[in-house]
C-alpha cells in the first residue's frame, strides 16, 4: 500500500510564528514538505529574500533546494 504524503501550508498553519520559523515548526510536527502562498510584498522579491526563505526551509528539513528556485 502506498504511503500518503501530506504537505503543510505555512500560510494557514503556524501563523503565530514568524515566516522563517514556520518550516522548522512544521518539521517538528512531522511534516516533510511545506507550501505557502506568495509570502513577499512584491511580485519580484530580491535574491536575498528568496535565499533567506529557501535556507530556512531547507535547513528545517522541510524542502529540497532544487525545488525552490526562481522561475
Amino acid at each position: 500500500m502506498e504511503t500518503l504524503r501530506y504537505d503543510v501550508n505555512l500560510s494557514v498553519l503556524f501563523t503565530e510564528l514568524p515566516l522563517l520559523e514556520r518550516a522548522a515548526a512544521a518539521k517538528a510536527a512531522g511534516f516533510d514538505a511545506v507550501e505557502m502562498r506568495w509570502p513577499f510584498p512584491t511580485p519580484e522579491p530580491s535574491d536575498r529574500e528568496l535565499d533567506t526563505l529557501r535556507t530556512a526551509i531547507v535547513d528545517a528539513g522541510a524542502g529540497s533546494s532544487r525545488r525552490l528556485r526562481r522561475r
